[in-house]
Parts: C-alpha cells; structure tokens; sequence
C-alpha cells in the first residue's frame, strides 16, 4: 500500500513538471506574424531605409508596364531626364558603325567630315543623338556627335543640349562643350528667325542664362561668354557685380571678355587698371579689350606691354598700339 501511494506521488510530480515547462515554452514562443527578437550583432545595425517619396515632376508608373521605365528617369528638382534607350535598328553607314560602337578602336579620325558630312536616315539620326545624350561615352566623340547633329540641321537638337545640362550625371566639361553648341543654336536661330524658331530661341536663352548657376566655373564662364555675344541684359548685371568684386564667381579674364563682347564701355575706368595686372592672362585681357575700345588713356599701358619680355604679353602691347594708330 505504501509502495503504491509513492509511485502515484512520484507520477504526479513527473506530470505536474511536464505541465510547468510546457507552458513556460508556449509563452517564450512568439505567435504567427509576430517579429523576433535581433540578435546580440545586429543590435547596432541601422534600421532599413524607406524608399523616399517621389519628387514633383518625377515620372509616376500608373501601369505595371511602365514600372522599368519610371525607374530609369533621372530627376533633377523638378524635372526628369530620361535616359534615351539604346536603338533598335543598326546604322549601314560604315563609318558610322565604327562611330557609335564603343568597341571599336577608331570612333573617329580627322576625315570624319567628309566621310559622313550629315545625316539623313532615321536609324543613323537615332544613334548619333544617343551617342550625344550618353554621359559614360567620350567627351570628344559626343562633341563630334554634336557636331554632325548641327551640320545635319537635326531639329530639336537644342532640347538634347538642354537635358545634357539639366543631368546630374554629365561631367563639367561635356556640359561646358553643350553650353558653347547652345550658343551656336542660338546664333542660328537669330540669324534665320520665325515664328517657330523666336519660341525655340527664348528655350535656348533661358537654358543658358540658368547654366549660370552651376556649380562648376568652366560651364558658367561659358554660359556668361554666349550671354554676353548675344548682348543679354542677364550677362551686363553678372559683370558689373562681378568685376570689381573682392571674390568673383568667374575668372577675372572671363568678366573683362564678357565686358567687351557684352557693349559694356561704360566700364573701361574699371578695367584699365588690371592692364597693369601682375597676372599676365588678366593683363592681356585687359589690353585686349581696351584696345578694341581704341582707349587712348590706356596707351602708357600698351607701352609698357610692348616692351615686356613676356611674348604673349608683349604682342599683346604691340597689337594695341596698332589699333590706336589705325584709330587716329
């Protein structure tokens, strides 16, 4: 009898602590869905970055087919440049095969305008423009790209020139070459205006004007030079804040240029002291814009020039004393 009250005792403490831990398990056990606990090394670890909202302008994919596409614009504040997909049907121009494949150890040789001076067909327009709009391409084949765009009279090849400043993927110095094939559009445009093209001109202008605001001095000098050639109120405002300035925005050689392509002979008092400039790239600028203003106050100056040992500076002298004579 006792032998049997110790067995049921011994069976009832084994049963009483297989229920204890098996509630125990179930409340450590986290429940369907429910996240578990990181471990000791991911303790520091960053939380996950959302996906930021899109940006105003942005291009929005309302159908499931035009998800790849929305993802490859590029946004630039408010606007999208879309990179130009890749044509689909092969050029036949034999030198224009060598020129848009990548591949290829000669793109381009000194002859390339004579063996394609234009461009006519569809499929050879389609490659050179994507050759152009390309930023990890060569900057000196997408100049030539460029190039033959503007022989051919391709239209809208300002709106190609446009979207190379707009992306921030292009390197200064393409969109310093984009800034001057602007120019060059708009002196076109000028020179054969229309209706049509009185429209496409203020886009043009408006483009280049803002390219005054890049961050690199090369596309802003160069923006300022076209500006000032076309006689722009927005290129006069930027010189005359800029010329005298302690800290200038633009190189002091560039301001002086843009002075004298821009009409502005109301600022020769400021510029003829930098025709005594210790840097002689200044100086040369400044006798050379002097002297095409036939500034006579300036003679001591071109003088002095003729007889420095400096070559550049000294024909720089002796052409500014020539223009003065020829003036009187």
């Amino acid at each position: 009898m006792n032998r049997l009250l110790v067995i049921m005792v011994v069976l009832a403490v084994a049963l009483g602590l297989v229920l204890f831990f098996t509630m125990e398990r179930s409340d450590r056990t986290p429940s369907a869905g429910a996240p578990e606990a990181a471990g000791p090394s991911a303790s520091n670890a960053p939380a996950p970055v959302s996906a930021p909202a899109p940006v105003a302008g942005a291009v929005q994919a309302s159908k499931q087919g035009d998800v790849a596409a929305a993802t490859t614009a590029v946004v630039t504040g408010e606007t999208a440049v879309a990179p130009l997909p890749r044509p689909t049907v092969a050029t036949e121009h034999p030198a224009l095969q060598h020129f848009v494949d990548r591949a290829s150890s000669a793109r381009f040789g000194s002859d390339f305008t004579t063996q394609v001076p234009t461009v006519e067909d569809s499929a050879d327009i389609a490659w050179v423009v994507y050759v152009l709009r390309d930023h990890t391409d060569l900057d000196a084949v997408r100049n030539e790209a460029a190039n033959l765009l503007a022989r051919s009279q391709v239209p809208g090849l300002e709106d190609h020139l446009l979207a190379v400043l707009d992306s921030p993927h292009e390197k200064a110095r393409f969109q310093s070459y984009a800034v001057q094939h602007l120019g060059n559009v708009w002196e076109e445009f000028r020179a054969n205006r229309t209706t049509e093209t009185t429209a496409r001109e203020r886009a043009v202008a408006a483009g280049v004007a803002q390219a005054l605001q890049s961050p690199h001095v090369q596309v802003r000098s160069e923006a300022l030079l076209i500006l000032a050639r076309q006689r722009d109120p927005r290129a006069a405002q930027v010189i005359r804040a800029q010329l005298t300035a302690t800290t200038t925005d633009y190189p002091q050689e560039i301001l002086i240029n843009c002075a004298q392509d821009a009409g502005l002979s109301d600022l020769i008092p400021d510029i003829r002291p930098l025709a005594y400039a210790e840097n002689p790239v200044v100086r040369i600028a400044a006798i050379n814009a002097l002297a095409q203003w036939k500034d006579d106050a300036s003679r001591p100056a071109f003088e002095e020039a003729s007889r420095s040992t400096v070559p550049r500076l000294q024909r720089a002298g002796k052409l500014a004393l020539s223009l003065l004579e020829q003036a009187n």
